[in-house]
């Protein structure tokens, strides 16, 4: 009975809270193994191409999330394409890229929250064809972006031309 299960795969589930990429004071790291008796990370420092190790639970406190092109396309409501177009052409800042260790391909890009917003600037600033600062129809604004990226509660109220408008309510203590 103990050799049916040989051989078999089990499948593993990885919690939400522990991501394997995050920001810390603008560089990106990745989680390689976590120590929780001892209290330590074991990460990798995309920029600097070293491992280094860290105090999990000023980790737990002090990471960003790092955001790929098919999150931050889909908070934007645009195209992953448009996104890389975007980079390419020098338009906005290039987000950071994770090139895995030993790894001749060029890795994933990753945005932290502050290129998430400054591509949200960009974004307002233009409209096709006009040139003008105004949004686009489908464009979210800048305090739903925050609720998206931090997931915050967003309160929409319906109009009575049937149009939802959102608002907030200060966050009690």
């Amino acid at each position: 009975m103990a050799n049916e299960n040989r051989g078999k795969s089990r499948s593993r589930t990885r919690s939400l809270a522990v991501r394997k990429k995050f920001f810390l004071e603008g560089s990106l790291y990745k989680v390689l193994s976590i120590n929780r008796a001892q209290d330590i990370v074991i990460v990798w420092d995309f920029t600097n191409k070293k491992r280094k190790s860290f105090v999990w639970t000023d980790i737990r406190k002090r990471r960003e999330r790092a955001f790929t092109i098919s999150e931050v396309s889909e908070y934007l409501t645009r195209h992953r394409v448009t996104i890389e177009r975007d980079i390419l052409a020098g338009r906005i800042r290039t987000p950071q890229r994770a090139q895995e260790p030993g790894s001749s391909k060029p890795g994933r890009y990753y945005f932290s929250e502050k290129d998430v917003f400054e591509y949200h600037d960009y974004i307002s600033k233009i409209v096709p064809g006009t040139g003008l600062g105004l949004l686009h129809k489908n464009m979210i604004s800048k305090v739903e972006l925050r609720a998206l990226l931090r997931h915050d509660v967003v309160t929409y109220v319906k109009q009575e031309d049937g149009t939802f408008i959102p608002i907030w309510k200060e966050i009690d203590w």
